[in-house]
């Protein structure tokens, strides 16, 4: 899941910066709030457990 996250995150934005901030919980930022949407709609389909937008960052927990 990590991984797949990772990779989504890369294809919205060219620079992304992420931290593992628990064992199954990813603090990803993005530059702009429009990428951290976008990346938002872009993982809904996953198995995550809870996903949490704060403007321009984005954790997800799985």
């Amino acid at each position: 899941m990590f991984q797949a996250l990772v990779e989504i995150a890369a294809s919205v934005a060219q620079e992304v910066e992420w931290e593992l901030i628990a064992p199954n919980t990813l603090c990803l930022a993005f530059a702009t709030n429009e990428r951290a949407v976008l990346f938002v709609q872009l993982i809904r389909a996953l198995p995550t457990t809870g996903v949490v937008l704060l403007g321009t960052e984005v954790i997800v927990t799985w």
